[in-house]
Formats: C-alpha cells, sequence, structure tokens
C-alpha cells in the first residue's frame, strides 16, 4: 500500500511539471518564442510601474491613478512602445542561435577577437545601442517637461524675438548615456561573460522561479549599473564636448545654457541619478529577458520512454532525445528527463526494465544504455587526449608552422600544405628542378623565404600569445559541455541501484561492470586532471563555468560511485571487475575516497 502511494505521488511529481506538447520535437522554438513575448511583457510592466512611481500621489490616490493610466494608454508612449517592442523582438530573435546551437570551439585568443567582431555581433551591438538609446528616450519623456524634446525654441536676447533651436543637452547626455550602457552591456555579455544555460538543481513552476530571481535580478542591476554610470560620466567629461561640438555643427543646432561637460555641470545630482535609474531599468529589462529564456528552455521536458503507445507520429522518445546531440537544448532536456526519472519515477523505471513483446528483448535499457555509454566515453577519451596534448604542449617551445597554419585556418581546405610531412620548411618540388622555369623558382624562393620569416616572428611572445593555442582552452570548452555527462552519470548510478529491488529480468546487472568500470575510468582521467591543476579555484560562487563544472562533475562521479558501492558492496567480487577497477570501489565501499 505505501508502495503504492509513493508511486503515486512520484507520477503525479512528474506529471505536474509536463507543460503541453512537451515531446515535441520543435517544443524548444516554442518555449523560445514564449520568452521573447513575455520579456515584451515586462517592458509594458516596467513602464507603467516607473509611470507609477513618477506620478506619486498618495494625498489623491483616484485622480493619481486615473493620471497613470491615463499617460499609459495615451498614442505617443505606445508609438514610442512599438519602436521597442520591434528592437527587442529582432533581438531576442536573433539572439535564440546562442541557446540552440551549441557554442563553437576557439582555439586561439585570435580566432576570440575574429568572433567578437563578427557580422552576427556587430548586428547585436548596434541592437544593443538601439535598445539603450530607445529605453533612455520612453523613459527620459516620461520623467518631465523639461526632458520632452531634445530641442526647444530659445532667443538670443530679449529684446531679439528671433528664435532659434537649441540643443537641450542634458536630453543629449542622457540619450548618449543609453548608447553607451548598450555598448557596455554588449562587451560585458557577449565578449567576457557566458550564455550558457543553467538548469535548476531543483524543478519548480516558471511562477516561482521568476518571482525568485526577480529580487535578485533588480539588486544586482542596480549595482551594475554603478560600474557603468561612472565610466560614461568620465567619458563625458573627456570626450562630451567634442561630441556635442560635432552633433550641433551637423545640425546646425546651438547653445542656450552653459556646457555641463565640466565638473560643476556633472556635479548635477538630479542629472547623475537620472541617469543611473534608467542605467539600473535598461540592466533590469535585458536580463530579464535573459532570465526568462533560461526559465522557458530549462523547464523539465518528459519524454515518453517508447512510441510504441503514442498515436501521434510528431513525438519524440526518450532514446532519440538522447541522440540529438546536433540540438544541444533536446539534448540537455533529454539527459535532465533521464536523470530525474531514474531518481524519481519507479512508473518510468520499470517501462525501462521491462522485454519487448514479442521477442523478450530490453530494447528500452539497451537504447538508454548505449546512448549514455557512448557519451561518457566520449567525453572521457576527448579530455584524456586533451590533457595528453596540454601536457606536451608545455614542454615545448613552439609547434611547426604548418601545424599551427592547418589550425588556425590560414588557408582553404583545398589549399595543399606549405611544408612536407617531415617537417620540412622547404617547399617540395614536384617537377625536376631542369624543367622548371625561372618563375616557378622564383616563386618557390619566396615561398620558402615567407616560410622563415614567418616561423622566426611565430616564436615571439607577442606573437605566440594571440596565434598559439592555449593548453587549457580545450579543457575549459570541454568542461563547459559536460552537464549531460553529469546527468548520464548520475542516472546510469540511480538504474543501477534501483535494480537491484525493480529490475525482475536482470537486464542492468547485465551491463553494471560494464558501467562501474567507465565511471572509475572517468574518475581517473578526472584525478589526473585535479592533479595537473590547470584550472585554479578561486572562490565558488564566482568561478568561470568551466571551473564550477569540474568539480560538479569530480563530485557527481563520486556520488555515483558511492551510491553503487553501498547497493552492491557484497556483490562486487562476482562482477569480475579488472583489478584496478575492483581497488578503487574498495575504496568506495570502505568509505575511504571523500
Amino acid at each position: 500500500m505505501l508502495n503504492t502511494m509513493k508511486q503515486i505521488q512520484e507520477t503525479a511529481v512528474i506529471s505536474s511539471m509536463r507543460p503541453e506538447n512537451s515531446k515535441n520535437p520543435e517544443t524548444h522554438v516554442w518555449r523560445m518564442r514564449m520568452a521573447v513575448l513575455w520579456s515584451l511583457a515586462m517592458q509594458f510592466i516596467l513602464l507603467f510601474v516607473f509611470i507609477l512611481f513618477t506620478n506619486l500621489d498618495i494625498f489623491h490616490p483616484f485622480t493619481w491613478i486615473a493620471n497613470c493610466f491615463r499617460t499609459f494608454i495615451s498614442l505617443s508612449i505606445w508609438l514610442k512602445l512599438l519602436t521597442l517592442v520591434v528592437v527587442i523582438y529582432i533581438q531576442g530573435e536573433v539572439c535564440k542561435k546562442d541557446y540552440v546551437t551549441g557554442p563553437i570551439y576557439h582555439s586561439t585568443r585570435f580566432q576570440k577577437i575574429c568572433k567578437v567582431f563578427s557580422v552576427r555581433n556587430l548586428l547585436l551591438l548596434l541592437l544593443h545601442m538601439v535598445i539603450g538609446a530607445t529605453i533612455f528616450w520612453i523613459y527620459i519623456t516620461i520623467s518631465g517637461k523639461s526632458y520632452e524634446s531634445l530641442t526647444k525654441q530659445c532667443y538670443e536676447s530679449t529684446m531679439n524675438k528671433n528664435s532659434e533651436t537649441c540643443l537641450v543637452e542634458r536630453k543629449f547626455f542622457l540619450m548618449l548615456g543609453g548608447i553607451w550602457l548598450g555598448m557596455y552591456y554588449f562587451a560585458n555579455d557577449y565578449m567576457f561573460g557566458s550564455r550558457a544555460l543553467t538548469f535548476p538543481l531543483i524543478q519548480q513552476y516558471k511562477f516561482y522561479r521568476m518571482k525568485a530571481a526577480l529580487k535578485q535580478n533588480i539588486q544586482k542591476s542596480v549595482k551594475e549599473s554603478i560600474l557603468p554610470t561612472v565610466t560614461f560620466l568620465i567619458l563625458y567629461y573627456l570626450y562630451g564636448g567634442y561630441v556635442r561640438n560635432k552633433f550641433i555643427e551637423l545640425t546646425l543646432y546651438r547653445l542656450d545654457s552653459e556646457p555641463i561637460d565640466s565638473i560643476t555641470g556633472l556635479m548635477n545630482i538630479n542629472l547623475v541619478l537620472s541617469l543611473w535609474l534608467f542605467s539600473s531599468i535598461f540592466i533590469v529589462a535585458l536580463q530579464m529577458m535573459e532570465l526568462l529564456f533560461n526559465v522557458y528552455l530549462t523547464e523539465h521536458c518528459s519524454f515518453p520512454i517508447t512510441l510504441a503507445t503514442s498515436p501521434s507520429q510528431n513525438c519524440m522518445s526518450l532514446i532519440d532525445a538522447l541522440k540529438k546531440s546536433n540540438i544541444p537544448i533536446v539534448h540537455h532536456l533529454g539527459y535532465l528527463d533521464l536523470f530525474i526519472l531514474s531518481a524519481k519515477c519507479q512508473q518510468k523505471r520499470e517501462e525501462i526494465f521491462t522485454l519487448s513483446h514479442p521477442g523478450g528483448h530490453p530494447h528500452s535499457w539497451n537504447g538508454i544504455f548505449l546512448e549514455c555509454t557512448n557519451l561518457v566515453k566520449q567525453f572521457t577519451s576527448d579530455l584524456n587526449q586533451t590533457l595528453k596534448e596540454a601536457t606536451s604542449t608545455e614542454k615545448e617551445v613552439a609547434k611547426p608552422l604548418a601545424e599551427e597554419v592547418t589550425n588556425f585556418h590560414f588557408h582553404s581546405h583545398n589549399m595543399r600544405k606549405l611544408a612536407s610531412p617531415m617537417g620540412n620548411t622547404d617547399i617540395v618540388n614536384v617537377k625536376p628542378k631542369e624543367y622548371q622555369s625561372g618563375v616557378e623558382i622564383a616563386f618557390l624562393h619566396v615561398q620558402n623565404w615567407l616560410i622563415t620569416k614567418l616561423q622566426q616572428l611565430y616564436k615571439k611572445p607577442y606573437v605566440a600569445y594571440f596565434f598559439l593555442e592555449s593548453p587549457t582552452s580545450r579543457i575549459n570548452y570541454l568542461l563547459c559541455q559536460c552537464q549531460p555527462v553529469i546527468w548520464a552519470v548520475e542516472s546510469l548510478a540511480f538504474l543501477a541501484a534501483a535494480s537491484l529491488t525493480e529490475d525482475r529480468y536482470g537486464i542492468v546487472q547485465q551491463d553494471l561492470s560494464e558501467i562501474i568500470t567507465l565511471i572509475i575510468t572517468l574518475k581517473q582521467v578526472l584525478d589526473k586532471l585535479f592533479k595537473q591543476n590547470l584550472i585554479v579555484k578561486k572562490s565558488f560562487p564566482n568561478d568561470p563555468l568551466d571551473v564550477q563544472m569540474k568539480y560538479l562533475l569530480r563530485s557527481s562521479v563520486k556520488r555515483s560511485l558511492y551510491r553503487i558501492s553501498v547497493n552492491f558492496g557484497p556483490y562486487i567480487r562476482d562482477l569480475k571487475l579488472p583489478v584496478d577497477v575492483e581497488v578503487q570501489m574498495n575504496h568506495f565501499i570502505a568509505f575511504k575516497e571523500v
């Protein structure tokens, strides 16, 4: 009776987190569209809250609310919002690629710099600048009558009635601040930040996740807006006058007041607070978009174990999701679902442990086991090979030029190499010298001279800094992509532990020795990584993603081995494990591993 109640409760927990059409392979596209639409809705909510505070009148509440609604539904506000909606929607559509496709490996700093200045990133930079200027423009207009327009009519003297168009420098200052903040946020987020999705440890409804992160994001945005605000004040003090004068020359405007690109002008408290407030609103708006993408795309998606009972042809089974390595978000969701069901859902575990009818074959377990082991083996092999290359690279002074030219794509794939396979830098003559013309001989000599000079240049430290592959760059890339590996290892351990009481046919026990050997091999490679100390830990909350994933992966591997050893400790000798693997498992059985 208790087991039945527990099974019903586990099924209810899994079902409560199951969205509609969650098994559809195009679910991630729908989720991203919803994230973009909700980010647009958040702009309206932020604007309405700002209008409430700017028109605050606690002594006349009805008049206050009526004026706020009147301002919010006015045609001028909606025309300005339309511009913001279009720009943010375009930015959301462009940013979707960051979450659908996996990150590209860039082996050298030069390749990373080239990636920053790609056409797509330049488009994103332009969109950030436009969004910054548009948000500042909308909120400046609402905040007061003195900032309603960028220009105003002014007179040379009280006696002269001929008016001229003058520049309102304070609004010009704030608009430039919005453009600067867009550039600053883009550089901080795309050049020095990480766009990786963060999967929550505990699955919650989207509303509760948004509610928990909203306050934290606002506090974080208020703090993060201080540095760009101070930086812009310094830049405007140094170069603001030049930019303002060039703008006046182009527009034929003039100033009717003292310029503010001075210490006294920039000490205007109202102006500085306005810049800081609008900067905070801008950062909140963009971080809310990133949060919505993260909340929608990392929501648990329940896949059926098999499609035999599903009438729809547009569904995707769990094994199909595990195979979608070309679509990282679906790949991650598949392994997340496998991890959750292996830990919490007895009903689905029983589906994995069943045999096919007719035939009596464990197709479900074989498919899941094959995908998990292939993933872990590939990761272990890549990490081990990379560690060997990193160790050898540290001992080398420089690599041969031809190999580096190939690695850094200085020639196309159809161009023949400029060096022989034996490492000789001279061009291999394909024709006897007596049959070569003078032009061909001169061309070969020029090529050899260029290669020699490039080799000499390549050995210089400042050139090698940009064009040599860093020993840790490949390791960092692998560790940043190891979240599915963590889930795969944990899932195999959970399923192995549960099979002791739930596997009626002994399906998992046949592969138990291979599972233990696989995880032990991964642990040995991780031990080698920690001994080499190629990636240094700082403070965990502020560590880069690769450092965090390194420690999470090691903890996951040890936790999985302890889970297996606790359940199968008395039977380890009967599994016929390799000697080194059995020795390692005995340490876990004796609880000697920390």
